[in-house]
């Protein structure tokens, strides 16, 4: 297991490293298992977020975004510069999705495009 998330609704979400997402009730019941053989583009799940309205966001190993919004997966690649280390991300009150990595420092997803932040040096 790469990343868990309690949401809201008290639901738990597991991204796994070659297990895909999955979705727990709040008494570990599996609800829900998304794999890259059903709907997503790759079974490497590493970070995960809350957003706005219950959506939830997720990010493919060395690939780029995914969104679960009412039981369909979008998947959004990344630019290569955000790839592969993704260390973490949050949603913020306006919906947009910020990322921190490893090597390319930290990056946004707004309005359909991944844009880099600029840091003090």
């Amino acid at each position: 297991m790469v990343s868990v998330l309690q949401t809201e609704n008290g639901d738990l979400w597991a991204g796994l490293w070659g297990g895909g997402l999955v979705q727990f009730a709040a008494n570990g019941e599996i609800l829900k298992s998304y794999r890259a053989s059903s709907q997503l583009a790759s079974d490497a799940v590493w970070s995960l977020a809350e957003g706005l309205n219950g959506d939830l966001w997720f990010y493919y190993y060395d690939q780029g975004l995914g969104l679960l919004r009412n039981g369909e997966i979008s998947f959004f690649p990344a630019p290569s510069r955000v790839r592969p280390r993704l260390r973490g991300m949050e949603v913020d009150s306006r919906g947009r999705v910020w990322m921190s990595t490893w090597e390319s420092g930290l990056w946004i997803w707004e309005a359909g495009e991944f844009s880099a932040v600029p840091l003090p040096e």
